[in-house]
């Protein structure tokens, strides 16, 4: 599986993203298809990645 690694700290561009995505200002914010997960929750990312 790939993925993209955006630092939200170096980078304004990746930060609106973020705060796009949720309301809520924690990372880390895991984008799976089309769920946010917030945080790690095994269960969630189990369930988002059968989805796909």
């Amino acid at each position: 599986m790939t993925y993209d690694e955006r630092n939200i700290l170096t980078r304004a561009e990746y930060r609106r993203e973020f705060e796009a995505l949720t309301d809520v200002k924690a990372a880390p914010v895991t984008v799976i298809g089309e769920a946010v997960l917030v945080g790690f929750d095994r269960a969630s990312f189990e369930k988002a990645l059968a989805a796909l």
